[in-house]
């Protein structure tokens, strides 16, 4: 069971009320065709072992204190530059993270863009 509030948030994120979410946990099959679509569509890929635990223990700690998932994406890239300055895999950390905020940035101008495109087709008045 998902608790109310999480489905009141994700539900204002994706623009549904939180009561047309309440059944979307039940199909275990649902989540797992979903989890394999965003996975195939971004390229995502599942780690175990002690990176997947590191990463779940750091973002569980952090998650409720920001305010954003770009917040937490921004913690995240500081925490890692500033923590593996001369490690070697910092810099494909860094460069990830990076990435992914530069993406994240880019979607949010697309929005904003196409909202903005949308709106210039009615009068003035309606803004």
């Amino acid at each position: 069971m998902i608790p109310r509030e999480v489905l009141s948030f994700v539900g204002a994120q994706l623009g549904v009320p939180a009561d047309a979410l309440l059944t979307y946990a039940t199909r275990r099959q649902t989540r797992q065709q979903h989890m394999d679509t965003l996975r195939e569509i971004y390229g995502y890929k599942t780690f175990t072992g002690r990176g997947a635990r590191d990463l779940r223990e750091w973002t569980f700690g952090r998650a409720e204190d920001a305010r954003s998932n770009e917040d937490l994406a921004h913690r995240f890239y500081c925490a890692v530059s500033g923590n593996f300055h001369h490690s070697a895999r910092s810099i494909d950390n860094r460069a990830l993270v990076r990435g992914c905020l530069v993406a994240a940035e880019r979607r949010i101008e697309t929005r904003i863009a196409e909202k903005f495109n949308s709106g210039c087709s009615r009068s003035p008045t309606n803004f």
